[in-house]
């Protein structure tokens, strides 16, 4: 939903502005935030590809823990992908936005 409304803002921004042969700052600003969309999609797709996918390994490598009595505090890998993509998406879309309307 959130990339039809993107869509339709640059095709309207358009409509309203004189055809131009060169980027504009508005194609330049829709352009990346149908990045950042499509970016957080294929993170979701990453983590729930891998979370599937190590489902039964963690459950054999718990049962094992349990059984030797050990406790890593070890995080799978989609774990570490989810807060990492939680803390940098919103920190990078913030610097792109303060560079970008400080230099347009």
């Amino acid at each position: 939903m959130l990339t039809l409304t993107l869509v339709s803002i640059a095709a309207y921004s358009r409509l309203s502005l004189p055809a131009v042969s060169y980027v504009t700052n508005i194609d330049t600003w829709s352009i990346t935030c149908l990045l950042f969309v499509a970016a957080a999609l294929l993170e979701c797709v990453i983590v729930d590809f891998l979370t599937k996918k190590d489902s039964k390994r963690r459950e054999r490598i718990a049962k094992e823990k349990e059984r030797r009595g050990l406790n890593y505090g070890t995080m799978d890998v989609h774990v570490k992908i989810n807060i990492i993509s939680r803390n940098a998406f919103p920190m990078l879309f913030l610097v792109f936005n303060v560079v970008f309307w400080i230099t347009a």
